[in-house]
């Protein structure tokens, strides 16, 4: 698990950029490791988002809302 910055302005392109600079700060070998993304549902989570993830064949899984409860 890894935590990206916080702040209460949430946008797309925050996320996304986060996601960014988290593969960045990891090496190939822990890269090559990333199988699966669980995440929500929320508006910010867009195509952008995921396609940080699946490039690196990673499966993006948004759960259902209120899930886990």
């Amino acid at each position: 698990m890894h935590i990206a910055s916080v702040t209460r302005h949430v946008t797309a392109e925050r996320v996304t950029q986060q996601a960014r600079n988290v593969l960045m700060s990891l090496d190939d070998m822990r890269t090559a490791g990333i199988r699966y993304l669980i995440r929500d549902n929320a508006g910010y989570f867009t195509e952008a988002f995921d396609a940080v993830f699946t490039v690196l064949s990673a499966r993006v899984v948004p759960i259902l809302p209120a899930r886990p409860a």
